[in-house]
């Protein structure tokens, strides 16, 4: 077994005997050294770990593609997860949101809400109501509106409407008078 100070006057020697080698062994003694020690230690890694052979090549080829995939799979989802937001904002749009994709698209069901603007008397009683889009309608009592609302009482001032659920609304004119 060569021991420290042997193995560097091996190395002295060994790197000739002008100044400059010496020099430079003498100040990188302790980097050579530790070089060789790793050198010596391949084999002894070679024999811990058998699947690795002499010629670089893997004797399990199918675990060693199996232990990437799931590497690459971990580093895939660690970049989803630390871009997420970048990837949710649309950098296009002022709001950062995307436009509704129309595969998706949800019906939704219409919500009326009604005013009395007056009631017509001849012989019948007929209701004047305008909905929040604006559409005027021209309604008896008993009628249905589009929501299926029906007008259950009408009266000169008022008028009740019954929605299919059987919640009662009444819709008075507006008047001045207290």
């Amino acid at each position: 077994m060569i021991k420290g100070a042997m193995l560097k006057d091996y190395i002295l020697k060994s790197v000739g005997k002008t100044a400059a080698y010496t020099a430079w062994a003498k100040k990188n003694v302790g980097d050579i050294i530790i070089i060789l020690l790793f050198t010596a230690a391949i084999p002894l890694m070679i024999v811990k770990n058998p699947q690795i052979s002499y010629n670089g090549k893997a004797k399990d080829m199918e675990n060693i593609k199996n232990n990437k995939r799931k590497t690459l799979s971990l580093i895939i989802e660690a970049s989803n997860r630390e871009y997420k937001e970048i990837f949710d904002k649309n950098v296009f749009a002022a709001d950062g949101k995307y436009p509704p994709d129309p595969a998706l698209k949800v019906e939704v069901k219409k919500v009326y809400t009604y005013k009395l603007i007056g009631v017509l008397s001849s012989k019948q009683k007929i209701a004047v109501l305008i909905d929040n889009e604006g559409q005027y309608y021209y309604k008896q009592q008993g009628e249905t509106l589009p929501d299926d609302t029906i007008i259950s009482e009408l009266t000169m001032t008022s008028v009740t409407l019954k929605n299919q659920e059987g919640e009662i609304k009444l819709l008075k004119i507006f008047s001045v008078k207290k």
